[in-house]
């Protein structure tokens, strides 16, 4: 009966999360902050690589969470006309690099392997939950321009 709430109360913070996430209009940024700034405009052409979100603070039992804000946030790109590296495609490139899916990586491992697969931008991200709220935080950074800076 315990487990059976949980799960209740797990999916009932992941539909208010996807919830938030499609509510930005398509953009890869949302906060469940009151009074957050709105998003910037994400541009408007280049390819993107989405990470899993990182659990920074929550128990480890909502580490599906991550995994759900990163199918999420390449649905909703892909909606909103923008060229979106899959799930597969992130977890192969890992792959060929030894790492394994659930690690957690570091921004310059990410920006490696967003070069390595000549995307644009970047979006990871982390969320916390005290059991009764979640925020989500999400950022886009670019590594085309980091790329053009590095090549001689």
């Amino acid at each position: 009966m315990r487990a059976r709430l949980f799960r209740k109360r797990s999916f009932r913070s992941l539909a208010m999360v996807l919830f938030l996430v499609s509510a930005a209009s398509g953009s890869a940024l949302a906060q469940t902050a009151p009074h957050a700034p709105s998003p910037p405009a994400l541009p408007q052409e280049g390819i993107f690589l989405v990470f899993p979100f990182e659990n920074v603070g929550s128990g480890a039992t909502l580490d599906w969470i991550g995994e759900g804000l990163e199918e999420l946030t390449i649905q909703s790109l892909s909606n909103a006309g923008q060229q979106v590296y899959s799930h597969a495609g992130r977890i192969n490139e890992m792959d060929r690099y030894g790492l394994p899916a659930s690690a957690k990586l570091s921004r310059a491992t990410m920006l490696h392997i967003g070069q390595e697969l000549d995307a644009d931008f970047i979006v990871f991200g982390e969320y916390n939950s005290d059991g009764q709220t979640i925020s989500v935080t999400a950022r886009v950074l670019r590594c085309s321009r980091l790329l053009r800076i590095m090549t001689p």
